[in-house]
Parts: structure tokens; C-alpha cells; sequence
């Protein structure tokens, strides 16, 4: 009897010493948090240095007119992008503007300052969730901050939504774990305003109320009426914001994969994303940008078979261990929950896989690991600090050489190619050469990109882009025509095909392609200066004037785009205001030619004597003067 008491303390003791073991001082937290931040911080030093890229940064920002000034900040929140509803995010983008403009630092800096915000965030949510157990607050912490398949969501410009919304959805985890600990009405408000925050910067917070379920089930609540009543408002805001998302989506035709693979591709699509995503976890080597679908109509890979017998396992294994180690079904359904929305049994986009679609997933599974190493410090890992500390060392030096692959577009798409070859990298490779004026070899690559993929419309409509630039219009109007028969509504290659119409002499029909693009897209810049032109084939010199000066509101000191508008009032015989227009272009960029310009205008007005004047200038300028107009003014 005696030695089963003895035996009893001493297990107490050991549990009391392992209990102790997993706690650090005040001290012990601050250095330990501080460790993580640096190595995050160096894990993501190469995107300090880099600039956009060619997928996404266009409209998001170095073609998005409604970042550029705030007057147009009603545009900027209730304007979609790529089928996105983030105005918070858009905002955002907005203060980097006004910061650097078209300079990439800035917005690379937010970016990274944000992620090491939401290293810190995941260190107090896990300390929360596990009771100030430190080296599970720190294994999740850091697994965090330095995994490579996060560097998409930090190095990629465009996925500020992804680091801005995960700030706000932990803010909100910790605010409703303080609820459930302490039943404070306070937190719970706050929980709900950070979810809304969250939703305004990335529509992937939907699934928010799901993840208090999650978190409900490891503190073992009970599941009573109060429990689901609470969430009803997280629900309601939830769900408004998913309809809209939808919505806008099925808009912008980021829902058509689903003409391309039916209900049975769909199911073991699902399934393998659930399974690939913890492969890359282990072993995050070979990541690039774009993970293509299978070719459609043909017999799957046997893995995308066998994931769904892997799911089941991973369930088998959450109900059996429930009763003892509840923290498997927690991590694992907090996985599940966060990905849900993109393991494509309901297709969006065009890529299989992502990389950044781990950034909160993946937190759920790194607990998992930090409890684990807890667990079993004692047994098998003496030393489990120093294995962390090996196991950051080495994902820091992955995410570091990740993070240089994102310098521009050149470094992004050659990385791409040779590691997992795709019709998008083949693409955006192409315009990158399209871009430098190498046109020739920009349909090398959009050929290429072709025989992996001959549905995408802008792949025909960028290789009709090449095509135009090097004068092969009949090839170019074919593949313009080729992007309208695969998606209707495409205005790119509206847009394009309406510049060629009007280069070809058929201005009635580049004025109906342009107008369709104004329709759809009214910020869709080139679409007005282009119809102008077309406009003034028709002598119909004050719709030309509206169209240039609506392209104006984008690029207000564009000097070509005023003189061509000076032009117009010529023909229309308002030589007063063309000559303000003139006076305003020489005051920016005094040309010769601007100068020769004017001098009509003054002997529009029946002042030969300024318009001497301005030939003269004109001419010591280097302008080619007609000689008929020199004899006209006496010269």
C-alpha cells in the first residue's frame, strides 16, 4: 500500500516537473519571442529587394488607378479585384502609394512587417490555447514565421490580403479563447469586430465562425443552444460577405473550371489538395507559384485515387485518440476548416494547389507538432528546444533561397519552368519577353503554353498582342478571336482587338470593340485614348475630347494626349481653348513641335505675330516646318 502511494507522488512529481519544464519566466518568453522575429526577419530579407511581378500586381496595383489618389477612395472600397470584395486591402495598397508610388519597397515592407505581426499573434494564440505551455507556443510560433510554403502569402505584393487578414483572424482566435476563459463580453464584441476587419481584407474569413468551434471542442464546452446562439452574428456577417464573393467571382469567369471536369474529378481534386498540402508541409522543396490542374479528360494520377483512403485514416486516428489526445481532432480540424474553401471540390482559379492557401491551415498542424515535442520531450527528445532550433535553421535557410526566387518576374517564371513546368508560367515568361520587345521570342513561350493549355484566353490573346507588335495582323486577329470564342466577355482581348480594327482602317468596329470595354471596365485606361483616335477618323472631334480627356483623370499630365486634344479644338474651330490646352503642354514639355502646334492656333485667333513667333521657336527646336504655311506667315 505504502509503495503504491509512493508510486503515485512519484508520477505527480514528474508530471508537476514536466509541467514546469514547458513554462518559461517572463524573461525565457521575451527572448524566446524575440529569437523567432529575428530568424523570421532574416528568412525574409531577399524581399526587401524586390520588385512586382507580372501575375496579379498589374491590377492590384501598378495598373490600378484607384490607389493612386484618394478621391477616388468610394471607388477604391466598392470596386472588386479578380473577384475579390477587400476594401481594407485595397485601402492599404492605397497608403503604399502615397508612401513610394510605383516603387516595390513599401509595399514588401507592409508585408513583411505584417507577417512578423502575425508570427507574434500566432505565439499568443498558441500560449493561450495551450495554457502558457512555451514550447508549444514556440514550436507553433516559429514553424510559422520561417515554413517556405508561406512565402507566396509574404513575398508576393498582391497577397497583402492574405497577411492582412490573417492579423485581424488571429486577433480575433485570441479575443474569443479570452472570452471562453474568462466570459468576457468585451472580448466577444471584439472577436466579432476583428472578424469583420478580417472579412474586409480577404473574403477566406468566412469560414472564422467554424474556427471558434474548433477552439470550443479543445476546451471541451459543451455543445448547448448558448453555444450556437452566440455565433449566430459571426454566421450572418459570414455569410453576406460569402454571397458577395460568389457573386463577384462567377463575374470575373473564375468559376469556369467547372465546364472542364465533372462532379467525380472534383471529389478526388478535394481530397488530394487535403493530402498534398501536409506533404509539402514535410517536405517544402520544389514550390513554385503555379500548381496546374490535371489535363482534362484524361486518367488521373494514381495519388489523387488514393487521398481519399488517406483522409479517412487521418479521421480514424482524430476519433480514436479523442478521449486522450483531443489535440489531434483539434489541429487537424482547424486544418480542414481553413482550407475548405480551396480544395477545389468546388473549382476556383485555375491552379490545383497554392502555396499561400496554407498560411492559417497550417497553424492547426504546427500545434499539433509543438504539443507532440512537449508530449514527448522526456521519452525520445532530451533536448527538444535544440531540435526545434535545428529544424528552423533549416526551413529559414528554404524560405530564404524561396524568398530570392520573387525578385521580379524574370527570376519567378525561369524558376517555375524548370522546377514544375505550366501553361501559366510558360505565359507570364512570354510577356515578360513581350514586355522588353522581344516579341519573337514571346511567342516561343505562348506556344509553348498553348500545348499544355488550349482553353485559356489570355494566352491566345497575349500571343495576339506579340503578333500585332511585329505587324502580322491576320495572325493577331485570329488569335483575338480565338480568346472571344473561349470567353465571351474577355475585354482584354476586346481591347486588343479594337487597337487592331482601328491600325487595320476598320474604326466602325474598334469603336465598338473599345465601347464594350468602357462598359464593362469604365477604369480600363487605354480603352479612351484608342477610341479617340478611332473618333477622329470620323471627324467626330468632341467625342474624341471626351475620351481623351477621360484617359486625363488617369495620367493627367500626359503631354501626347494633350496635344491631341489641343488638335480637336483646331477642328472645331475653338482656337481659345485649344491654345489653353497648348499653353499647359508647352509649360510641362516645351517640344518644338508643341510650339508649331500653338502657332496654328494664334493664326486661328488671326495673331500672326505670336504665331511667327512660335514657328520661329519651332524650327530652332529642330520642327520640320511646312513650307507652304513659312511662306503663309512671311518667312
Amino acid at each position: 500500500m505504502t509503495k503504491k502511494i509512493d508510486d503515485k507522488k512519484k508520477i505527480s512529481s514528474i508530471k508537476k516537473s514536466q509541467e514546469q519544464s514547458s513554462v518559461f519566466t517572463r524573461s525565457e518568453n521575451f527572448l524566446s519571442l524575440l529569437l523567432i522575429l529575428v530568424i523570421t526577419f532574416i528568412a525574409y530579407l531577399p524581399v526587401l529587394n524586390a520588385g512586382f511581378v507580372n501575375w496579379d500586381d498589374q491590377q492590384y496595383v501598378y495598373e490600378n488607378l484607384y490607389i493612386t489618389n484618394f478621391s477616388y477612395l468610394k471607388e477604391l472600397l466598392t470596386t472588386p479585384v479578380q473577384g475579390n470584395y477587400h476594401p481594407l486591402t485595397m485601402f492599404t495598397l492605397a497608403i503604399n502609394y502615397f508612401i513610394s508610388g510605383y516603387e516595390a519597397w513599401s509595399y514588401h515592407l507592409v508585408n513583411l512587417l505584417f507577417h512578423l505581426a502575425n508570427t507574434f499573434l500566432v505565439y499568443q494564440f498558441a500560449k493561450r490555447l495551450s495554457k502558457e505551455n512555451a514550447i508549444i507556443s514556440v514550436t507553433t510560433a516559429v514553424l510559422f514565421g520561417v515554413h517556405p510554403m508561406h512565402v507566396e502569402s509574404v513575398a508576393w505584393v498582391s497577397e497583402r490580403k492574405d497577411v492582412l487578414y490573417a492579423f485581424f483572424y488571429l486577433l480575433g482566435l485570441i479575443s474569443y479563447t479570452k472570452y471562453i476563459d474568462k466570459n468576457s463580453r468585451s472580448n466577444y464584441l471584439l472577436c466579432l469586430l476583428w472578424l469583420i476587419f478580417s472579412l474586409a481584407s480577404k473574403p477566406a474569413a468566412v469560414v472564422f465562425p467554424l474556427s471558434m468551434f474548433a477552439i470550443d471542442f479543445f476546451r471541451k464546452r459543451n455543445f448547448s443552444q448558448k453555444l450556437f446562439i452566440e455565433k449566430i452574428p459571426f454566421f450572418v456577417i459570414a455569410a453576406a460577405i460569402g454571397y458577395l464573393t460568389l457573386y463577384y467571382q462567377s463575374a470575373e469567369g473564375t468559376t469556369e473550371g467547372q465546364n472542364y471536369f465533372g462532379f467525380s474529378d472534383r471529389f478526388f481534386f478535394g481530397f488530394y489538395g487535403f493530402l498534398m498540402y501536409l506533404v509539402k508541409l514535410i517536405i517544402p522543396l520544389n514550390l513554385v507559384p503555379f500548381y496546374p490542374f490535371p489535363s482534362a479528360g484524361e486518367t488521373l494520377p494514381l495519388i489523387y485515387y488514393l487521398s481519399p483512403a488517406f483522409f479517412i485514416v487521418v479521421c480514424i486516428l482524430c476519433i480514436r485518440t479523442i478521449k486522450n489526445f483531443r489535440v489531434f481532432a483539434f489541429g487537424f480540424s482547424f486544418y480542414l476548416i481553413n482550407l475548405i474553401l480551396v480544395l477545389q471540390f468546388f473549382m476556383v482559379g485555375s491552379a490545383i494547389i497554392a502555396d499561400r492557401y496554407t498560411y492559417i491551415p497550417y497553424i492547426g498542424i504546427f500545434f499539433i507538432i509543438g504539443w507532440m515535442i512537449d508530449k514527448w520531450q522526456n521519452q525520445f527528445l532530451k533536448k527538444a528546444m535544440i531540435y526545434i532550433g535545428i529544424i528552423s535553421v533549416f526551413l529559414t535557410a528554404l524560405s530564404y533561397n524561396q524568398a530570392s526566387i520573387w525578385k521580379n518576374s524574370t527570376t519567378l517564371w525561369d524558376h517555375a519552368i524548370k522546377v514544375h513546368p505550366s501553361f501559366r508560367a510558360f505565359n507570364n515568361r512570354g510577356s515578360v519577353f513581350h514586355n522588353e520587345g522581344n516579341h519573337e521570342r514571346a511567342i516561343e513561350y505562348y506556344n509553348e503554353a498553348l500545348k499544355l493549355n488550349k482553353t485559356d484566353a489570355e494566352i491566345y490573346t497575349n500571343r495576339g498582342n506579340a503578333y500585332f507588335k511585329i505587324k502580322k495582323f491576320t495572325e493577331a486577329l485570329n488569335d483575338y478571336n480565338a480568346a472571344l470564342a473561349i470567353k465571351p466577355d474577355y475585354i482584354f482581348a476586346f481591347s486588343n482587338r479594337g487597337s487592331l480594327y482601328g491600325t487595320m482602317g476598320k474604326f466602325e468596329l474598334a469603336i465598338d470593340d473599345l465601347t464594350r470595354v468602357i462598359k464593362k471596365d469604365p477604369s480600363y485606361k487605354s480603352a479612351y485614348p484608342n477610341r479617340a483616335t478611332a473618333y477622329l477618323e470620323f471627324g467626330k472631334y468632341n467625342e474624341a475630347i471626351a475620351d481623351y480627356s477621360k484617359f486625363l483623370e488617369f495620367k493627367p499630365n500626359d503631354v501626347d494626349i494633350l496635344n491631341m486634344i489641343g488638335i480637336c479644338y483646331q477642328y472645331l474651330k475653338k482656337y481659345e481653348e485649344s491654345l489653353l490646352i497648348f499653353n499647359k503642354m508647352i509649360a510641362l514639355n516645351p517640344k518644338p513641335v508643341f510650339y508649331l502646334n500653338r502657332s496654328y492656333s494664334w493664326k486661328g485667333l488671326g495673331k500672326l505675330e505670336q504665331a511667327r513667333n512660335d514657328v520661329l521657336t519651332a524650327k530652332q527646336g529642330g520642327a520640320d516646318i511646312p513650307a507652304g504655311y513659312e511662306k503663309f506667315l512671311g518667312l
